[in-house]
């Protein structure tokens, strides 16, 4: 603590000589609980204040932070849910007994709130973008929602009722286009499964529209040779 401390007091430092506004209105915080202590960075004060404390070009510069930050957290949700369904998967079939199955449901649980931890880091990352003018309906950038913290399960056949099941909206956003080589394979691998059962529906519409056709025919061929008898 009494280093972070020291660390804040030589921020107060520089920051107070390049933003002599900020303190005007400066609040310390707890000496004993630094950790606590705002930093005052331009997401934590409203526009007026920004203004009237010259922070405009830094706001500037914490928007494009942030966003990169925004970014790194989903691509740490991605991840995250990836460790958790692959180890998932990993028990069913690999694990046996209780000592070991109770091991793994710790472990699992761990992994679960790492989901948790991932999507709180966006949505702190998201709340400033906010409050430095991101647009509360931007697309890219999407709220997210615990309920929100999975992904389809493309490895198994298709069940009936999941055709209209999808992905939550950030599997679809581009984090890192170059990202791990083990991070670009697993989704790469993904992406063609989800692809191959695009790919089979299709065929499977157009096999049944086309087996309708021909039995709408064989009817109606039915029904004249019927008449003319």
């Amino acid at each position: 603590r009494a280093t972070l401390r020291k660390e804040i007091m030589s921020w107060r430092v520089w920051q107070f000589d390049r933003f002599p506004g900020l303190q005007k209105d400066f609040v310390g915080g707890d000496p004993d609980a630094p950790q606590k202590e705002k930093l005052w960075l331009p997401s934590e004060l409203n526009e007026p204040a920004r203004a009237v404390s010259g922070m405009q070009e830094l706001a500037a510069i914490e928007y494009e932070l942030r966003k990169g930050q925004a970014y790194d957290a989903l691509a740490d949700v991605r991840t995250a849910i990836k460790t958790f369904n692959f180890n998932v998967a990993f028990k069913i079939v690999q694990v046996q007994g209780q000592s070991a199955n109770t091991r793994a449901q710790n472990f699992l649980r761990t992994l679960a709130n790492d989901r948790l931890i991932a999507a709180d880091g966006y949505r702190r990352a998201r709340d400033a973008l906010l409050r430095l003018g991101l647009l509360p309906t931007d697309t890219c950038l999407a709220a997210l929602a615990n309920e929100d913290l999975y992904a389809k399960n493309t490895r198994d056949s298709p069940k009936m009722g999941e055709s209209g099941d999808v992905d939550p909206w950030f599997w679809t956003r581009t984090t890192d286009p170059l990202g791990t080589n083990r991070t670009v394979a697993v989704d790469r691998v993904k992406w063609f499964r989800d692809r191959a059962k695009r790919d089979r529906a299709v065929e499977q519409k157009e096999t049944v529209e086309a087996e309708f056709g021909r039995t709408i025919k064989s009817f109606t061929q039915s029904a004249t040779a019927w008449k003319t008898l």
